[in-house]
């Protein structure tokens, strides 16, 4: 631009006419540069573009909202060269609306006949064991051609970034190559690692979920190891302190998954269930009573003191419904002694509890509590009960969590929880002051 400026400077103080020619041709060749560098910078700002709105709004900030100064478009049809907006919108049109009919047509040739380089997939599948291939839900060519063309082809397109008109307008081309696919048979062998038990190197049967370390293994597996050690056969990584089965799951999920696969594992599981039962005369159980049974939900032995205490007890029927007994809460263990101050006497003496040490779920609240030792010392109410922690009583809405996370020394939490109780004389009955007492 300087030298064209410059030359045009020179041909109107000389009147040359070579100057002015020089200068023509510079100009000339300068707006054709200026041109196409205008030109690739619109084609940038639309490529740019990561969606359709993005843009149509490129191409409305380059022709303007109103259009006040024309349409920059020259299109040219074939025979002559269009530049009215109309006219140049309509070209457009048409242009897009055959984009995927060309395409498709392109595609007969390629995707008519891709299937059939598959053909040596398909039979190396005839040849396998039967039992060794995932055979999927069989899907008709039909099928896949009536969804390619019920596609809605005013949608953008998806993450493959293949349009919908498209695939729509090749449907007869690719609905072969689709429905190949979809029929071909995968080896179950690519899976095994994933759906079979490390303990018994077979497919999983009710699988059973560590949920410290996240291995899976089969129920009666894993029950039959954890009675040898308390550790996870893949990881190593201790299951429990001391209860390795509150930390087991069963994994209704996992075993889905197995049962959808090879779904005559399933069949050939409940067929050998069947003829255990049989074989040995006993009733087979009720499918709906064993899915709502976990390892989680079976509850304790009841004890010898428990069952001289029946009257005591609520009675429980055959049909009630199998409890958690809040087992996946946190747990915090306690130590129950007896509390003997002189300024606190009484006139009924307590006998210590055959066992001291209970270990019960944090969200227990303190009237829980005094409910339950009410019940283990036989006393007839516990209505008046207070429990104190130095010798500050307790509200029966408080938790044992919350006492132990906020009342108690932290260098005390791996320690057991001490708690003293005993029983007073009222006017009513019994009272039972129980005293939470930070010892070692």
């Amino acid at each position: 631009m300087a030298e064209r400026d410059y030359v045009l400077r020179v041909a109107k103080r000389h009147g040359n006419q070579k100057q002015w020619n020089e200068y023509r041709r510079l100009k000339n060749f300068t707006n054709r540069k200026v041109k196409s560098a205008e030109a690739l910078h619109y084609k940038n700002l639309i490529e740019s573009a990561e969606n359709p709105k993005d843009m149509w709004r490129s191409l409305s900030s380059v022709i303007g909202s109103k259009n006040q100064w024309g349409s920059p478009f020259q299109v040219h049809d074939g025979k002559r060269l269009v530049s009215e907006p109309k006219s140049v919108a309509t070209k457009f049109n048409k242009f897009f609306a055959a984009i995927g009919s060309k395409v498709a047509g392109r595609l007969r040739s390629v995707s008519k006949d891709a299937w059939k380089k598959y053909e040596t997939v398909k039979e190396a599948n005839k040849q396998s064991d039967i039992k060794s291939i995932l055979d999927f839900q069989r899907v008709e060519q039909n099928t896949v051609q009536s969804i390619l063309h019920s596609l809605k082809v005013n949608k953008a397109a998806g993450l493959d970034r293949i349009p919908s008109r498209l695939l729509k307008d090749a449907e007869a081309e690719l609905a072969p190559s689709i429905t190949y696919l979809k029929r071909i048979k995968l080896p179950v062998t690519l899976l095994n690692e994933h759906i079979t038990c490390k303990l018994c190197n077979g497919y999983l049967i009710d699988a059973a979920t560590i949920t410290e370390c996240l291995h899976t293994f089969c129920k009666s597996c894993l029950v039959r190891h954890i009675e040898l050690v308390n550790r996870c056969p893949t990881c190593d990584n201790q299951i429990h302190e001391s209860q390795p089965l509150y930390n087991i799951r069963l994994d209704r999920t996992m075993q889905d998954i197995v049962y959808k696969l090879l779904p005559k594992v399933e069949k050939e599981e409940k067929r050998r269930e069947r003829k255990f039962y049989k074989d040995r005369g006993m009733p087979y159980p009720d499918p709906k009573v064993a899915v709502s049974q976990t390892l989680t939900s079976t509850g304790p032995r009841p004890s010898k003191a428990t069952k001289k205490n029946k009257g005591a007890a609520p009675k429980t029927s055959k049909t009630t419904k199998v409890k958690s007994y809040h087992r996946t809460d946190e747990q915090i263990s306690l130590q129950l002694e007896t509390y003997r101050d002189g300024s606190m006497c009484s006139s009924t003496e307590i006998e210590p509890l055959p066992k001291k040490f209970i270990r019960l779920s944090t969200q227990v609240t303190i009237g829980l509590l005094q409910k339950f030792l009410a019940w283990k010392l036989h006393l007839d109410s516990e209505s008046t009960v207070g429990i104190l922690y130095d010798k500050t009583e307790m509200g029966r809405d408080l938790t044992l969590k919350y006492i132990s996370d906020n009342l108690c020394p932290p260098k005390e939490h791996s320690a057991p929880l001490i708690l003293h109780y005993r029983a007073m004389d009222t006017e009513d009955g019994y009272t039972i002051v129980a005293v939470l007492m930070a010892e070692d």
